[in-house]
């Protein structure tokens, strides 16, 4: 042995010879790289120090005694930085948990767990918060994945990330106070993935489910739903129960059948039973419903609570109603597109706004698909109200509008009214008290200019 290697050589007449000879195999396990494939890794004890190299990907790895910890990989972009080799674990695909004192060494391999995603997330709230890392392809999930505060969910894009949910019985993504310490669960961002469903052939659960507690400050952006035979977005009706500040932007539904659902605590693929919930926000829905389970339309929109701005809808596939708001809840919708080419029947309306919270809808537009009238404004039976403080747009028929334009069946609360901005020609009045005069049709107002 040289003396350049520091290993030890056994004195000449001693007869532990063999204690120096383990020294130094146990010298060599840590001194003299592993090399194998990755998929191979777990043959070998990550002794302390010890280190491997994965000749397939490049990736590099040191022991600690218990484990393999990632350091980099050679030839990454970022010269083997974290964020490189974090995008090495998302290309493997892993799901990568990003926070501070954790490294893309504590990728989870969803062949390793029947959890992966859930595991992650727990991981990023242990460390005090960071991003979840989906890889490009599609994560089994057995479901109820229930999000923690101030840990971010992304994918790569909604054509390559997913989440397939398998059981029928559960939920997609749970917000539940209970998982989250008591505490409301806030702060974070979901998106840049496909929420995949068990199929069509029976009922499923709730894709993204608020079941107890506040959600405050959620961001949902570019998400896309399918195979969900419920809910795509429920919000669960109790005295604890309302996401405010919450932004939802570029849903995508396809493949997605509510049309069963007609009950008083479920009705819509975006159903929100609980009436708090201030300042949130939907962006662009595109909402393509089928009714390949129920064999009937779905209703899109339920709003019983809360304040709502909607920029706008694009509705097609088998859609019935398109909104409602009643009860406790106050909604601003700029524009629907209503072109529910596959329309199982038409409606009766396409807005329903019913008592005596605000509801403004600018435009609707009716684009090859058929309905009995575009709005209805009535009575709010939770409360017993009567229609007021309704602001309603003009329409544009570009397919069947067989009834009329407006049809206002309860009579309207003249101290508090609503106005139309069409024609009085264009409201169907089918209540017994005519004259109370509190929707004001303004299609004829103003001066005209030449």
């Amino acid at each position: 042995m040289t003396k350049n290697h520091d290993f030890t050589t056994p004195k000449k007449g001693v007869q532990d010879w063999h204690v120096p000879i383990n020294e130094n195999f146990q010298k060599l396990d840590t001194d003299v790289e592993i090399r194998d494939s990755d998929s191979n890794r777990g043959n070998y004890q990550p002794r302390d120090g010890a280190k491997f190299l994965a000749t397939d990907t490049g990736r590099v790895y040191l022991g600690n005694g218990s484990k393999w910890n990632l350091l980099g990989t050679i030839g990454s972009d970022s010269g083997g930085s974290s964020s490189g080799s974090a995008s090495a674990e998302r290309l493997a695909g892993r799901v990568v948990p990003m926070a501070s004192g954790l490294t893309p060494g504590d990728a989870i391999d969803p062949g390793s767990t029947d959890t992966p995603i859930q595991d992650a997330i727990n991981l990023v709230d242990s460390a005090g918060g960071g991003t979840v890392l989906l890889p490009p392809t599609t994560v089994q999930s057995p479901g109820n994945i229930r999000m923690k505060s101030s840990v971010n969910l992304r994918g790569t894009s909604i054509f390559s990330s997913a989440i397939h949910i398998g059981d029928n019985s559960a939920d997609g993504i749970v917000f539940d106070a209970n998982a989250n310490g008591g505490n409301k669960v806030e702060h974070m961002n979901l998106g840049g993935f496909r929420l995949s469903g068990p199929g069509l052939s029976s009922r499923t659960g709730i894709a993204i489910h608020h079941v107890q507690g506040d959600t405050h400050q959620v961001h949902m952006d570019r998400i896309a739903f399918t195979g969900w035979a419920n809910s795509i977005y429920k919000v669960d009706r109790n005295n604890s129960t309302g996401p405010f500040e919450c932004r939802h932007d570029n849903f995508i539904v396809y493949m997605c059948d509510a049309g069963h659902l007609g009950s008083d605590s479920s009705e819509a693929l975006i159903d929100w039973q609980a009436w708090y919930g201030p300042a949130n926000t939907w962006g662009t829905m595109a909402v393509y419903p089928t009714s390949r389970f129920s064999g009937s339309n779905s209703n899109i929109a339920c709003f019983k609570g809360g304040t709502h701005h909607i920029d706008h809808f694009n509705i097609g596939g088998s859609a019935g109603r398109v909104l409602r708001q009643t009860w406790d809840a106050q909604v601003n919708c700029d524009y629907i597109n209503y072109e529910a080419i596959e329309q199982v029947s038409a409606p009766s309306h396409i807005v329903l706004a019913e008592g005596d919270q605000a509801c403004i809808v600018d435009k609707v537009r009716v684009k090859n698909a058929a309905t009995e009238y575009v709005y209805e404004v009535g009575y709010e039976s939770m409360q017993g109200t009567p229609p007021c403080r309704k602001r309603i747009g003009i329409a544009d028929n570009r397919g069947e509008i067989r009834a009329n334009v407006l049809n206002l069946t309860a009579p309207a609360d003249s101290s508090r009214p609503s106005f139309y901005y069409g024609s009085p020609d264009n409201v169907d009045v089918n209540h017994s008290k005519r004259s109370t005069g509190g929707l004001r049709a303004l299609g004829d107002a103003g001066t005209p200019m030449g």
